[in-house]
């Protein structure tokens, strides 16, 4: 870790942030600007050359940045201050990746972080309603998310390097701005005790100059590690997401798009993203704030829970998907309901919307066009069992006939049954192109899913895994049915054509009887 001298302007190497007491600079870049660390080199071998006696002569030829930031920090007895502007080397591929790494543990153990906002003045009240301090874009940048959360001391100063106030003095003001909770600016809250989702909410809407990084801001967040490849654009959020499943239990990660509220979205332009388990960016995340965790454990029984192996749940990443168990409920031959440990802010209990691909039967895409429709025509099926998505959809005159709802999540408006069977199954994780289709013919543990039926007007949920001589019953029940359906519809069908049929020939020979002529035609 390299740090910066706030006297002689001069570099010390430190092996770990807790060798010394030192200060970080939060900032936004200023394009043209800013000294590299390759400048101030510079800067400090021509003061050598010369050999000047006054120590500060490096800092007097730095940017006003480095040298405003150098004067705060020894103004508060800070001998060092570290900043990414001139404490990185930039042409070292090595030192950017360990820097990235390690930059949440630096901004933690600092004993104060320095927020500059070039965009705003002193001579105003941040916590007045117009104040520029709350549309500073200071509070749009990726980086300066986990900047404001990591550090327990921030001084937010103005343009002109004068205070504006604390992180703890201004944190009403922080939360409404930046969505992060006041307990978790103050850390009173723990952070890993926020969902997933809402976490990824805070950095919805911000913005980075790499897209790499709009994964890479959010690792100290997620307290998680991926290595750094810059290049790899949105390949970076993918991975953060599949090392997000690999560490935590939270499937709030796969609550995100406009799937429960704003989604009029024309049927025919298909978005692939969209229908894939993980999301492309945090921009994904912006509508998922208000969704809770709950216990896996909750969601199925105890015999369940030993069969699937103890705690839930488990992913297994392949060339076919994310392959894992999940509470299922079916809602017809393609379409079905994994039931997610997760509420949404009313309480209600949500699901993600799963569709077979025609390639695999157990092989899902998420989310379906046209969600009103699949849930009508299983009405009677799902009767005792209704949930909708979000009201205010309902009767939205935006939403023209040539228009179809995209839904990937559902909130049930109801409890779900106590025991839910589970299935295996293969979920698209990442845009189709990327994956192979069709999994191995046969994999062990992979089931169908449950079916609904409706006898005597109950909800009957049926696992073909279930061995049970009742499941067995109902199972075979359920085919049977099956066939006889199919069987009465195709006698239906070759009914009417001979009844068709028998018209037809019965007009002939009226008509010839009538005509004897025709018979020469």
């Amino acid at each position: 870790m390299r740090l910066l001298n706030t006297r002689t302007g001069r570099f010390r190497w430190v092996d770990g942030p807790a060798e010394v007491k030192y200060a970080v600079l939060s900032h936004v870049w200023s394009r043209g600007e800013e000294q590299s660390y390759q400048d101030l080199l510079r800067i400090q071998c021509n003061a050598d050359g010369q050999d000047s006696s006054n120590e500060g002569s490096i800092l007097l030829a730095a940017s006003p940045k480095i040298r405003n930031a150098c004067a705060h920090a020894l103004a508060d007895g800070i001998e060092y201050i570290w900043m990414d502007l001139c404490c990185i080397d930039k042409t070292s591929s090595a030192e950017v990746s360990d820097a990235v790494l390690s930059m949440y543990a630096w901004y933690t153990h600092a004993a104060v972080c320095y927020a500059y906002l070039d965009d705003v003045e002193a001579d105003e009240d941040p916590r007045l309603p117009s104040a520029k301090f709350r549309w500073s874009r200071w509070h749009t940048r990726g980086w300066t998310l986990p900047e404001v959360i990591a550090p327990k001391a921030v001084t937010f100063l103005s343009a002109d390097w004068r205070a504006l106030g604390t992180k703890h003095e201004l944190a009403e003001v922080l939360e409404a701005v930046t969505g992060v909770d006041k307990g978790v600016l103050t850390h009173d809250v723990p952070l890993d005790s926020i969902s997933v989702a809402r976490r990824m909410s805070w950095a919805a809407k911000r913005l980075t100059t790499r897209q790499e990084d709009e994964a890479y801001a959010l690792l100290g967040l997620f307290g998680i590690h991926i290595p750094i490849m810059y290049g790899e654009g949105a390949h970076a959020f993918l991975r953060l997401q599949e090392e997000i499943l690999r560490t935590t239990m939270d499937q709030s990660l796969f609550v995100w798009g406009a799937g429960m509220s704003d989604c009029a979205l024309d049927a025919e332009l298909y978005d692939e993203t969209r229908h894939t388990l993980l999301a492309s960016s945090p921009a994904a995340f912006a509508r998922s704030a208000g969704v809770q965790v709950i216990r896996c454990a909750a969601l199925v029984g105890p015999e369940q829970r030993t069969a699937l192996g103890g705690e839930l749940p488990a992913y297994e990443f392949t060339p076919y998907g994310i392959r894992t168990w999940f509470p299922m409920l079916s809602v017809g031959p393609k379409v079905c309901l994994a039931l997610l440990p997760c509420l949404d802010e009313d309480g209600g209990r949500l699901a993600l919307v799963l569709k077979k691909t025609e390639d695999a039967a157990t092989v899902h895409t998420v989310g379906i066009a046209g969600w009103e429709g699949v849930r009508a025509r299983y009405r009677a099926s799902l009767r005792t069992l209704p949930w909708n998505t979000d009201p205010a959809q309902a009767g939205n005159p935006s939403i023209t006939a040539s228009e179809e709802t995209f839904t990937r999540v559902v909130k049930l408006n109801r409890p779900w049954p106590k025991t839910i069977p589970s299935s295996k199954l293969y979920i698209a994780h990442r845009p189709l192109n990327s994956l192979s289709v069709r999994p191995p013919a046969a994999h062990p543990g992979i089931s169908a899913h449950p079916r609904i039926r409706e006898p005597h007007d109950d909800l009957i949920l049926v696992d073909r895994m279930d061995s049970s001589l009742r499941g067995v019953l109902w199972v075979c029940l359920a085919d049977a049915l099956d066939a006889v359906v199919s069987l009465l519809s195709l006698g239906f069908i070759i009914a009417v054509a001979l009844f068709l049929g028998g018209l037809f020939v019965l007009l002939m020979m009226w008509m010839v009887g009538r005509h004897p002529l025709l018979v020469l035609l």
